[in-house]
């Protein structure tokens, strides 16, 4: 097992998808987050994920193995990688993997990591024609959640929890409506200043935060995330942005 760890982070190192894939068995299963549905079964489908997203959005990557345990078919190992990403911008992750084998190879990996540093928050914001009560309502409100929070028309959120109190939860089942791919959406509320700032942390360890301000125009609100080391900042902007746009246009439909 010490030498299969070893392999996987030269592999990774060398950004060496093929010898990656080598170390898993046919049926490997490889998981991006612990307990996420971002779930790759089978080596094909590891390769294609190891191809596109850590080889692809990774220059230069110099992961570190920091520490490691073993046991008779199971391994925890922790890391650190510092990585140019696409934008320029250093980064480094620090996370921690759980491997468990099957015939000397790895049957199952679980991943799990945080930026440590090298990135900032960041900034989208959009102006709400509407009365703030209202907006407050519509964005806060699990009925309002289910008809605004998804990116466009063929997506659907549903399952939405919102304890709005500081240590409450935040939950949604957002999926595309042709079944092809979906995710959950979890936080825990850090800051909760009715009709005026809501801040919570993802499942992720990543902050979020969102303030509310009425102005002569209607309603600003600014929302500031950190970002993810998947995808580049300027896509995670537009990401996140059309979720704004998606509420602004709910919002400001159902005032008419």
């Amino acid at each position: 097992m010490q030498q299969i760890l070893t392999h996987y982070f030269e592999a990774w190192q060398e950004q060496d998808s093929d010898k990656l894939v080598s170390l898993f068995n046919k049926d490997g299963i490889y998981r991006v987050k612990p307990f996420d549905l971002e779930v790759y079964s089978g080596t094909d489908s590891i390769h294609s994920y190891w191809a596109t997203h850590p080889v692809a959005k990774q220059i230069n990557p110099q992961p570190k193995l920091l520490n490691s345990a073993f046991g008779e078919d199971i391994c925890f190992a922790e890391w650190e990688n510092t990585f140019t990403n696409h934008d320029g911008a250093s980064k480094t992750t620090r996370g921690m993997l759980l491997l468990e084998f099957q015939d000397g190879l790895i049957h199952e990996l679980r991943e799990h990591y945080l930026s440590t540093q090298g990135a900032h928050m960041i900034e989208i914001a959009v102006t709400v024609n509407a009365p703030l009560e209202a907006v407050w309502e519509k964005w806060t409100s699990v009925e309002g959640v289910q008809h605004w929070s998804f990116a466009s028309d063929d997506w659907a959120a549903e399952g939405v929890e919102n304890d709005l109190r500081v240590g409450g939860s935040l939950k949604s089942r957002n999926f595309a409506k042709d079944g092809s791919v979906e995710f959950m959406f979890e936080g825990v509320y850090t800051e909760v200043i009715p009709q005026q700032r809501l801040a919570y942390t993802l499942g992720d360890g990543r902050k979020v935060e969102i303030d509310f301000t009425e102005t002569d125009g209607g309603v600003d609100i600014h929302e500031r995330f950190d970002p993810e080391t998947e995808n580049s900042e300027d896509m995670q902007r537009q990401g996140w942005q059309a979720y704004l746009d998606n509420f602004k246009k709910y919002a400001e439909s159902s005032e008419q």
